[in-house]
C-alpha cells in the first residue's frame, strides 16, 4: 500500500496533539485491545525486523498492514495530524465515489474506504482511522525500473493512465496529488488510484485544499486556491509524457532518471526553469515526433495557471480526431482500381504486373501461342527439312557428295535448335515461367506457414535480445557516467574544502598574530616606562636589610645606584676545596660586576628588591600603542585577511568552473549516448517494422493458400497450352 512521499508540501492547517508513528505502532502491539471494527479487531499486523508493527509512513500519516481473523487484508491509516473538515471530506468522497460502478470504469482504479471517527485507542484516547483495502501492486516508478525496456507494455500502460484521467474528469473529480507513489500498478498492468487524502469531488466545492501534491509533479503555478476539477491536469501531463517517451525510447529511463529518486524523468527544477533544465532537451529535439511534441507541451504548460490547462482526455480525443482519414473507407488501396482483378492482392509485387496496354492484353489474351512472328514462318519451312534429313542423306550418300551433306545437316541441326530456342524465346513462354518462378516461392512460404513462423520468431528473439542488451548497456553507461560526475564532484568538493579549511586555519590565527604584533610593538614602549620607574627606585632609599651606608657608596662607586643600574645578579664559585661563592651583579650591556662586600646574600636582596620594582612598574604601566601604529598594524592585519578571503573566493570559484567542466563532459557524454540511442532505436523500429511485414505477408500468404492452389493448375494448364506440340501447330496452323 503507497503512501505519499516527505516530500509533499501540506497546506498548514491548526496543529492538533495527535500520536506519532511509533505510538501507534505500539497500540498496534494489542489489536484486540485497540481496534472496536469487527474486521480489525483481533488482526495481525505486518512485523518489522525486530517484532514490532511495520508503518509505512507519510505526510501526515502512518499506515499499518493487518490481517483480520478471517484471512482479508486491510491498510489501516492512522493519522499524525489533524485536518480541518476531515470526516466530512471523507464522507462526501465516499459517497461520490459509491455513484460511480466499477463496471462503469477504464479499469477497476477506486479503492474502498471506511472512515472510522474512533478507530484506534492509543494511550487511553481514541482517534481516527481510515480502514482500506488492501491493494495488490507496486509503485509505478518501480513498475517502470522493472518494465521500462517492454515498449508495448509501457505503451498499454499510458493508455490505462489517459483512461483512468477520463474516469475521473468525467466524474467531476481530483485527485490532487498524481504522482508515482499514489499510482500502483497491478499484476494485470492496470492502475490502482491510492490515498485519497486530498480527492476533489464536486459536494467540496469551496473548501480549502489540505496539501499541494508532489513537487516533482505540479505546476510551478500551483497554489494553495487550487482546489478543484483542475489541479490534476498539470501533473497529467507530465505522467502521461514520461509513459509516451519511455514507450517511444526506452532508453530515456537510464539519461533521464536517477535510481531511487522520487521523479520519473522530469523533476521540479525542469518546470521552475525549462530553459535552464537538463533534462526538456533530451525530449525536446528526440526523433519520435509524439515525444517532442508532448514534451514542447508540457514545457508550455509550466508557466501557465492551471485553470487554463487543457484536460489530457480532451486534447488527446481532438489530437485522435485530426488523425482520422478524410475519406471513406472504400475497400481498395490506394492507387488501385476497384474493378475484380485476375489474382488475389496480395500478389502484386511478387507476379508480373499486369499489362493495361490493348496490345499488351491482345499479346496474352487467353491461351497458348497469339501473332506469329517472322522467325516462326522461318522455322516452320526449315522443320520439313529437319524431318527428311535422314532420307535426303542416304539418297545423298549413293551420289558420293561429301560438303553437301555437311551443309545440309548443319542446316537441320539449326532447324531443330531453332524450334526449340524459339518457343522458349515465345513472351508466352517466358512470362509462364517468370509467374511459375514466382508462384513457386509464395507456394513455399503458404504452405509452410509454422517454418515461416520459426524463422521469424526466431530472428524476432534475436533481435529483442539484442535490444535488451543494447538498453542494459546504455543504462550502464548512463549510469557510470552518473557515477563519475558525482565522483569528480565529490573530489572536487573534497580538494576544495581542504584549501579553504587552510586558509580558514590562516584566518582564524590572524587575530593572534595581530594581537601578537600589538604585544610587539609595545614591549619598547612598556621596556622605556619600566626604566623610567626603575630608575626612580633608588637603592640608598629602599632600606635593604643588610645593605648598609658603605655597601650603597661601593655599589655607587660602581655605577649601581638605582634598580635600573642592573639586571640580574649571578652566583660563581670562587673554591671548589673551601666551598665558597662570590656573587656578580650583571648590567645592561652585559658586564658582571664584582662589589666589595656584596657576597650572595646581600646580592640576593638586591635582586629580590630589583624584580620587585620591575613587577610594581609593569602593574602600574597602562600605555597603549599610539593611534597611527595600532592603525598600520591593523591595516596591514585586514589586507592579510582580504588577500585570504580572496583566495578563499578563488577556490570556489575554481571549484564551480571544474564542477561545471565535469557536468558539462558528462552532458556531451549523455548526449552522445542519446544520440547514438535514437539512431538505434529508430534501425530497432525499421526492422520490427519489416518483422511486421513479413507477418502479414506470411498471414496473407497462408490465408490465401486456395487462391495460390488455383493459380498453380492455372499455370499447369497454361503450361499445357504452350507445350512443344502446341508450338508446332502454332507454326503451321498458326493457332
Amino acid at each position: 500500500m503507497a503512501t505519499k512521499p516527505m516530500q509533499q508540501q501540506p497546506v498548514p492547517t491548526a496543529p492538533r496533539a495527535f500520536p506519532n508513528g511509533s505510538q501507534y505502532s505500539a497500540a498496534l502491539q494489542n489489536t484486540a485491545l485497540c481496534f472496536r471494527h469487527p474486521d480489525l479487531k483481533g488482526a495481525a499486523p505486518t512485523l518489522d525486523r525486530i517484532g514490532l508493527p511495520r508503518p509505512i509512513s507519510g505526510n501526515f500519516a502512518s499506515v499499518f498492514s493487518v490481517t483480520s481473523t478471517s484471512g482479508r487484508r486491510y491498510a489501516v491509516k492512522c493519522f499524525t495530524r489533524q485536518v480541518k473538515d476531515q470526516e466530512t471530506r471523507y464522507h462526501e468522497i465516499s459517497k461520490h465515489l459509491s455513484t460511480m460502478p466499477v463496471a462503469s470504469l477504464s479499469q477497476p482504479w477506486k479503492m474502498g474506504f471506511d472512515y472510522l471517527p474512533e478507530g484506534i485507542l492509543v494511550e487511553g484516547q481514541w482517534y481516527p482511522l481510515l480502514k482500506m483495502e488492501w491493494v495488490e501492486g507496486i509503485s509505478l516508478s518501480r513498475w517502470l525500473e522493472a518494465n521500462h525496456r517492454s515498449r508495448g507494455t509501457v505503451a498499454g500502460l499510458a493508455d490505462h493512465f489517459a483512461a483512468l484521467t477520463v474516469d475521473l474528469h468525467r466524474a467531476g473529480m481530483a485527485h490532487g496529488d498524481l504522482q508515482h507513489g499514489n499510482l500502483l500498478v497491478a499484476p494485470d498492468s492496470t492502475l490502482r488510484l491510492v490515498d485519497y487524502d486530498g480527492l476533489y469531488v464536486p459536494s467540496l466545492a469551496g473548501l480549502p485544499g489540505t496539501e499541494m501534491g508532489h513537487r516533482n509533479y505540479q505546476s510551478p503555478m500551483r497554489g494553495a486556491d487550487d482546489f478543484g476539477p483542475a489541479m490534476d491536469r498539470f501533473s497529467s501531463w507530465v505522467i502521461y509524457l514520461s509513459l509516451v517517451a519511455l514507450a517511444a525510447d526506452p532508453g530515456l529511463w537510464a539519461q533521464l532518471h536517477e535510481p531511487d529518486s522520487e521523479y520519473l524523468i522530469l523533476a521540479e527544477d525542469d518546470f521552475k526553469d525549462p530553459a535552464g533544465s537538463s533534462r526538456f532537451p533530451a525530449l525536446l529535439r528526440h526523433t519520435d515526433p509524439s515525444v517532442r511534441n508532448l514534451a514542447d507541451l508540457v514545457r508550455t504548460l509550466a508557466a501557465q495557471p492551471l485553470h487554463v490547462l487543457p484536460d489530457l482526455d480532451t486534447l488527446l480525443a481532438r489530437t485522435s480526431s485530426a488523425q482520422q482519414p478524410t475519406t471513406a473507407h472504400t475497400g481498395t488501396r490506394p492507387g488501385t482500381s476497384s474493378a475484380p482483378s485476375a489474382r488475389p492482392r496480395w500478389m502484386d509485387g511478387h507476379l508480373p504486373a499486369e499489362s493495361t496496354t490493348s496490345t499488351a492484353q491482345e499479346a496474352f489474351a487467353g491461351d497458348g501461342y497469339r501473332c506469329r512472328r517472322s522467325a516462326d514462318v522461318l522455322l516452320a519451312m526449315l522443320m520439313p527439312l529437319g524431318l527428311l534429313l535422314p532420307w535426303i542423306l542416304a539418297a545423298v550418300g549413293l551420289l558420293g557428295l561429301g560438303p553437301e551433306i555437311d551443309l545440309l545437316a548443319g542446316t537441320a541441326g539449326l532447324a531443330a535448335a531453332g524450334a526449340v530456342t524459339g518457343r522458349r524465346t515465345r513472351r508466352e513462354s517466358r512470362a509462364l515461367r517468370n509467374e511459375q518462378r514466382s508462384l513457386n516461392q509464395l507456394l513455399a512460404l503458404a504452405e509452410n506457414p509454422a517454418a515461416s513462423y520459426a524463422r521469424l520468431d526466431h530472428e524476432r528473439t534475436r533481435h529483442e535480445q539484442a535490444e535488451n542488451t543494447r538498453l542494459q548497456r546504455l543504462t550502464d553507461q548512463q549510469r557510470e557516467l552518473t557515477h563519475q560526475l558525482n565522483t569528480s564532484h565529490a573530489r572536487i568538493e573534497s580538494d576544495k574544502n581542504a584549501a579553504v579549511a587552510k586558509l580558514d586555519r590562516e584566518l582564524a590565527g590572524l587575530a593572534l598574530q595581530r594581537q601578537q604584533a600589538i604585544e610587539r610593538a609595545l614591549v619598547p614602549l612598556q621596556l622605556s616606562y619600566i626604566e623610567q620607574q626603575l630608575r626612580r627606585c633608588a637603592i640608598s632609599s629602599a632600606q635593604l636589610p643588610g645593605i648598609g651606608p658603605k655597601t650603597i657608596r661601593d655599589l655607587a662607586t660602581r655605577g649601581i645606584r638605582t634598580a635600573a643600574d642592573f639586571t640580574g645578579i649571578r652566583i660563581v664559585s670562587s673554591n671548589a676545596f673551601a666551598n665558597s661563592s662570590n656573587a656578580l651583579l650583571l648590567t645592561a650591556n652585559g658586564s658582571a660586576l664584582k662589589i666589595t662586600g656584596v657576597g650572595p646574600q646581600k646580592a640576593s636582596t638586591l635582586d629580590g628588591w630589583r624584580r620587585h620594582c620591575e613587577a610594581s612598574a609593569k602593574a602600574s604601566c597602562r600605555i597603549v600603542l599610539p593611534f597611527d601604529q595600532q592603525n598600520r598594524i591593523n591595516g596591514d592585519f585586514a589586507f592579510k585577511e582580504q588577500v585570504l578571503k580572496s583566495r578563499r573566493q578563488v577556490l570556489e570559484a575554481e571549484a564551480q568552473k571544474k564542477r561545471q567542466g565535469e557536468a558539462e563532459r558528462v552532458a556531451s557524454d549523455r548526449t552522445r549516448l542519446a544520440d547514438e540511442s535514437q539512431q538505434a532505436l529508430g534501425a530497432a523500429r525499421a526492422q520490427q517494422l519489416e518483422f511486421d511485414r513479413r507477418v502479414a505477408e506470411i498471414r496473407s500468404a497462408a490465408a490465401d493458400l486456395g487462391l495460390l492452389t488455383a493459380a498453380r493448375d492455372t499455370l499447369r494448364l497454361r503450361g499445357k497450352a504452350l507445350s512443344s506440340g502446341r508450338y508446332l501447330r502454332f507454326l503451321y496452323l498458326g493457332r
